[in-house]
């Protein structure tokens, strides 16, 4: 099936996870496409609406699903299920390669698409080895990432925006005991950031995970300590738009800040995590 003719039919997103969420959403935007949603958990903030009350009721309404793959929700993988069953074609966005084999299981079982697509190298190469032959998997470029540098900006204030990674949402899934680190990563910021004579005046501002709660941060005294507000733009370009410098550790959201015309900076200095993603970014440590 080529994209040109799933463009002409009745599309259907439904999405929970934010990664993949972006990819559909600016590789609709890109085509100028209309589309219903069925978006849940974190991508519900990117697509901002449902149009239909049951995941069914959007299936049967539709000609061709797009789905994403995230591994936090079963909701992806219902969706490629049941469009299967109910005959219609399915392409699922893959955002990176972690915890693959549980994006497509329910159930014991897998449920694969009809076609995968993924902007990384190692998803592309994982899905050719795991998928069975009769899944397409096409390689395309970062639909976000080609948005973001279509549309750079010079940012006009000099503020620090700190990007969350939700490490601790990653450790609680795989079941490990340390799930404070979020916050331990923040401090190690501040007090690199206390040591920088043209930083340490400017304000701070936390840009939530799209999978986490602010009570996570409001109800810790060692954040209440930090004297860091908030922010409380939920899309990730809008948030960016007010500031010029952007931090975080291991976050896509740098690549992105890099991109649209912020100074981004991967903090991993003095911090137990080891760099992985963003090397290839080319991300200045710090």
């Amino acid at each position: 099936m080529e994209i040109s003719e799933c463009l002409k039919k009745k599309i259907l997103v439904v999405a929970y996870d934010s990664g993949a969420a972006n990819q559909i959403y600016y590789f609709l935007k890109n085509y100028k496409k209309k589309f219903k949603t069925f978006a849940k958990g974190p991508a519900k903030k990117i697509f901002k609406k449902d149009d239909f009350h049951t995941l069914t009721e959007a299936i049967q309404m539709s000609d061709i699903v797009l789905t994403g793959t995230g591994w936090q929700s079963k909701l992806e993988v219902n969706a490629i299920k049941s469009s299967k069953k109910l005959g219609k074609e399915v392409i699922s966005f893959i955002d990176e390669s972690i915890n693959f084999n549980h994006r497509f299981t329910l159930d014991k079982n897998f449920f694969f698409p009809n076609i995968i697509f993924t902007r990384s190298k190692e998803a592309y190469d994982k899905c050719k080895k795991l998928c069975p032959k009769e899944v397409k998997v096409i390689k395309t470029k970062d639909h976000f990432l080609d948005y973001v540098k279509k549309n750079k900006i010079k940012p006009q204030k000099k503020n620090i925006v700190y990007l969350s990674s939700n490490f601790d949402g990653i450790r609680s899934k795989q079941k490990r005991k340390n799930k404070t680190i979020d916050i331990k990563l923040l401090d190690i910021f501040q007090k690199k950031i206390k040591k920088h004579n043209y930083l340490k005046k400017e304000k701070i501002y936390l840009r939530l995970h799209p999978s986490e709660n602010a009570n996570k941060y409001l109800r810790c005294s060692n954040f209440i300590n930090m004297n860091i507000e908030i922010s409380k733009k939920t899309n990730l370009l809008d948030c960016l738009k007010n500031f010029k410098y952007a931090f975080g550790c291991e976050t896509y959201g740098l690549v992105i800040a890099k991109n649209y015309g912020l100074n981004a900076y991967n903090n991993l200095i003095c911090t137990p995590i080891k760099s992985n993603m963003l090397k290839k970014y080319n991300i200045k440590t710090f």
